[in-house]
């Protein structure tokens, strides 16, 4: 094979290496991405403290009803038993428990309303809960999975490697310092020619220039200085 084509060749082998390195990246990356479980847990622990204030709100809202109630029952006990005679204060006594009744009916409206709140934070808990369990499973099984990925890229990586060393041990050191340099400049530094262009900058080569390059001679390409390779 001619100097262009070892040099295309190490060049596929680093780009192949470059890309698995890349992937590498976003494998190793995903593995330690557990923002979706923080995020699920986090909405579950903000439920669940939720629900406990709301519980505990019902709660008091249940005894202070319960309280009123027996303060009801006192007020009419007393108003209804033929104790008092004195008109003021069975009058007093009217007011008392019209006012306790009003209270009651505030508060077993509050407490309606949050018992309808506790059985929707219930629910809402419910689902994260469940939603959490399906996400933790679903993560397991894929750190199963881009761990073995992750296993896979690493030997595909170290026989590149080994893969490239074998190209440049096969290449003179002025044709790779050559390589070296185009590649810093240009971004890669080998040009196939297709259809009589050089497909680094897609100029139309002189006829003279890629027929070298076909004979086996290095030539680099007058418009952007690229070796070019024909197979």
């Amino acid at each position: 094979m001619n100097m262009g084509g070892q040099l295309y060749r190490l060049q596929q082998v680093e780009l192949e290496i470059q890309e698995k390195r890349k992937v590498l990246t976003e494998v190793e990356n995903s593995l330690q991405d557990d923002s979706a479980l923080v995020e699920a847990r986090d909405r579950l622990a903000a439920g669940e403290q939720s629900l406990t204030v709301t519980m505990k709100k019902q709660q008091d809202a249940e005894w202070e009803v319960g309280d009123l109630q027996d303060k009801k029952k006192q007020v009419n006990y007393k108003l209804y038993s033929g104790a008092i005679k004195n008109p003021k204060e069975l009058s007093n006594l009217e007011s008392e428990l019209a006012s306790l009744k009003s209270r009651t009916k505030e508060w077993e409206d509050e407490l309606l309303e949050l018992m309808t709140m506790v059985e929707d934070l219930e629910a809402a808990v419910s689902a994260d809960s469940e939603s959490l369990k399906d996400l933790q499973r679903e993560w397991q099984e894929r750190q199963v999975s881009l761990g073995r990925r992750k296993g896979e890229l690493e030997v595909e990586l170290v026989e590149l490697e080994e893969a490239r060393r074998g190209e440049v041990e096969s290449i003179d050191s002025g044709a790779l310092e050559l390589y070296g340099l185009l590649k810093s400049t240009c971004g890669w530094a080998v040009a196939r020619v297709e259809r009589g262009k050089c497909q680094g900058c897609h100029i139309a080569l002189p006829t003279g220039q890629w027929q070298k390059a076909r004979s086996g001679e290095m030539v680099q390409c007058s418009n952007c200085g690229r070796i070019l390779y024909l197979e």
